[in-house]
């Protein structure tokens, strides 16, 4: 039987199960580099998202460790506005992880579409939301990424998504700081670890935006969002009085000022569902109110029953599931599985699992099955438009997004009844999770993998006033040892090596460049800045792509091959270290790997193509080049010419000296400690490298060199003159004075200040 694909499902791939635990797959909903996640109905016929962690990572022990973190964490979350949890298998042969699949469209797409929520509408969301946080809270973790775009406004109320960097309160994380400028609160900005009142800021925030339509702290650039957010300079004109103390109090800079994710709770729903004496509502024109006594999550249910109207399920239809279910289980199980579904018009049928409500396509009527939402029936709604209606004609989908273009098709809008399921896992919000997940993948894949290689080109933009000359390089990023960026620039602009250590610039230049004009070279040897030669031209642009706001995807064919683009606004520092707004571009293909990023600042358009990712590139110091200090003094051969800005100063002799850390191994921090101890005259004099005017002192697996110049009448001068200290051990086993040392490569050298 051949039965259009729903639009939120791709076909089956030749290898994928066709079940996993309980769960019949019928689809895919996505894949990434981590895994994928498949549609499926469980034996109750219910939508469920199954999440299955790829074999390569299921292998690595603390890969399987989070993932039976994150199954924990939705098996203990029980709230009305939450996706339920509905099984993990975290020791399977996959892991796999089940929750239902929610329909609607995020807070974010609904704002920017429609425009804020209405009041009554408001209160309830911002109710639903608080409850949610404070199930989660309650369980000790906090969520740390609340947002518009994380919350799905389903047919019956707000579901709280996207789980992906919950942790435990109070527990640090990563060193980078994971969040939403904007909803970010000022302590994680310092580094705070993670606790529930930044949760309760963030919902403050969502709250305001969802009221107004626009973000409490501004727009414009990270730095400047930052900064109001830290004085607690907010906008919150056209926040309902009603909620306007609570948000106000959630806002509050100071995170022991804020109230609970308990106390946010109960004022929203005091505004949504008011305690006291009287009949629920269905107007909508007015909060429900409810009888003294009765639990605040019943009070919650009454509200979303009585105003929650106009919210539809963005193209999803759980008959299309079924039907495709059933042509996936075969005919033999056609008669039992198609018993329950509409199969033309007028065939409304009595629901899968209970007392669906009937909808019409195309009438909007999204909200008939909102006032039985959370009653706990256990229904599906059989649905009165027909079948598939119109939802289901698109089909096909894409390796990495689900559906093409993350199009919803919602011509024909079926509105199910989803009492008892208490709400589907949001396809809408999902697929924004989804293109989030796979650029954070990207960005992580390239940054924390063995390496990369690619070519980078940055042109001034069509119309920019920045200036500046057209730059191509190579570029070599490793991890092992340690994390090094090479610039390897072609020789007609130069021909240099650059190599960006952990922030420290080291740039290695051909020998014909220094001999030709060494005092030219070196005078404009400040331009090999932190900033001309970042990380952040590749790495930070991947990662700022993936936290942007307006993020899409879209599966598109280059060179004949299918990859998955996903586009978005972000800030990043330009060449200059300045903050700069950019629109760029991602390219992955089905894999999730990155081939191509693009993007375009005001003044630059950057360009780079990955020819290897994952793989370590080799980037050993350059060949057949030789040393030459800034200073004139000496005229020393080495292997390598090297230029490093100064870590800092030393004085000695009566001399002031700056301080270069010259090698792959020494750090800045490292490289002033011993020149710092060089200067005070620790260690011992090394026997055998002690000449006229010339000794060696040994500090701990190093050796440092001075000089005592001849004055010109003759005779020691009175300066010590610092030169150079160098990787040395001792030879236990020597035989003369002259052998009880080997020295080895220069680690550190002194220029004067």
């Amino acid at each position: 039987m051949d039965i259009p694909l729903p639009p939120e499902l791709a076909a089956l791939e030749p290898g994928d199960p066709r079940a996993i635990g309980p769960f019949r797959l019928i689809g895919r909903l996505g894949s990434g580099g981590m895994g994928a996640v498949y549609g499926a109905l469980d034996a109750a016929h219910r939508c469920v998202a199954v999440k299955v962690v790829h074999p390569r990572h299921a292998s690595a022990p603390e890969y399987r460790a989070a993932f039976a973190r994150e199954a924990d964490l939705m098996r203990g979350l029980d709230a009305e506005c939450a996706p339920a949890f509905l099984g993990a298998d975290p020791s399977a042969e996959p892991p796999w992880l089940a929750i239902e699949f929610v329909p609607g469209r995020t807070l974010r797409a609904r704002v920017r579409e429609s425009g804020p929520l209405e009041p009554p509408v408001l209160a309830a969301f911002a109710a639903g939301t608080a409850e949610a946080l404070e199930a989660l809270h309650r369980l000790g973790v906090v969520h740390c990424d609340i947002k518009p775009g994380n919350v799905v406004l389903s047919p019956t109320g707000p579901r709280v998504l996207d789980f992906g960097i919950a942790r435990a309160a109070g527990r640090p994380g990563p060193e980078r700081i994971e969040g939403t400028p904007g909803y970010l609160a000022p302590e994680r900005l310092g580094g705070a670890p993670p606790s529930p009142a930044v949760d309760v800021f963030a919902w403050g925030a969502m709250v305001a935006f969802a009221a107004t339509g626009r973000p409490p702290f501004g727009g414009g650039e990270v730095d400047t969002v930052l900064a109001r957010t830290r004085a607690g300079e907010h906008d919150l004109e056209g926040v309902p009085e009603e909620i306007l103390g609570i948000v106000t109090a959630a806002l509050d800079p100071d995170p022991g000022r804020r109230p609970s994710a308990l106390d946010c709770f109960a004022a929203a729903l005091e505004a949504a569902a008011p305690e006291g004496a009287g009949e629920t509502t269905s107007a909508g024109a007015e909060p429900a109110r409810a009888e003294a006594g009765t639990s605040p999550r019943t009070r919650l249910r009454s509200a979303l029953a009585s105003v929650w109207r106009g919210f539809d399920a963005a193209g999803h239809s759980p008959e299309a599931w079924m039907a495709v279910g059933t042509a996936v289980a075969g005919a033999a199980a056609a008669a039992t599985a198609t018993s329950g579904i509409g199969a033309g018009a007028g065939a409304a049928g009595a629901g899968v699992a209970g007392g669906g409500a009937a909808s019409a396509a195309g009438s909007g009527a999204a909200g008939s099955g909102a006032a039985a939402a959370g009653a706990g029936s256990g229904a599906i709604g059989a649905g009165a438009g027909g079948g598939l209606g119109g939802a289901a004609a698109t089909g096909g989908g894409s390796a990495l997004l689900g559906a093409k273009g993350i199009a919803i098709a919602s011509a024909a809008v079926i509105a199910a009844g989803t009492a008892g399921v208490g709400g589907y896992f949001g396809y809408e919000s999902y697929a924004a999770t989804q293109r989030a997940e796979l650029a954070g993948q990207a960005a992580a894949l390239l940054e924390d993998g063995a390496g990369f290689t690619a070519s980078l080109v940055r042109e001034p933009a069509d119309g920019g006033t920045g200036g500046g000359e057209p730059f191509t390089a190579e570029l070599l990023y490793a991890t092992d040892p340690q994390d090094v960026l090479v610039y390897r620039v072609p020789p007609e602009q130069g021909g240099e090596t650059v190599a960006n250590t952990g922030g420290r610039v080291l740039a290695y230049a051909p020998r014909e460049a220094v001999i030709d004009d060494p005092v030219g070279w070196y005078a404009e040897a400040d331009r090999f800045t932190t900033d001309a030669y970042s990380r952040d031209a590749v790495l930070g642009a991947v990662e700022a792509l993936a936290g942007a706001e307006d993020l899409e995807g879209v599966e598109t064919e280059v060179g004949g091959a299918q990859v998955t683009r996903l586009t978005g606004t972000f800030t990043i520092d330009g060449p200059d270290g300045e903050p700069t707004d950019a629109r760029g571009e991602l390219n992955l293909d089905g894999e999730g790997v990155p081939l191509r990023l693009a993007y375009t600042s005001p003044d630059w358009t950057t360009t780079v193509d990955f020819t290897s990712v994952d793989e370590a590139p080799s980037v050993g110091e350059p060949e057949g080049a030789i040393f030459a200090p800034e200073t004139q003094i000496f005229e020393i051969p080495y292997d390598a010419l090297m230029y490093t800005p100064a870590c800092g100063q030393v004085s000695m002799g009566g001399s002031d000296w700056n301080v270069h850390a010259v090698s792959w191994e020494m750090g800045c921090k490292e490289a002033v400690d011993l020149a710092e101890r060089f200067a005070s005259g620790e260690g011992e004099v090394m026997t055998g490298w002690a000449g006229t005017g010339l000794q060696r002192l040994y500090l701990d697996g190093h050796s440092c060199e001075q000089l005592t110049p001849h004055a010109p009448e003759g005779g020691p001068g009175d300066e010590l003159l610092p030169m150079s200290c160098e990787t040395t051990r001792q030879n236990p086993d020597a035989a003369s004075p002259l052998d009880e040392y080997e020295v080895g490569e220069s680690v550190v050298r002194f220029t004067e200040a």
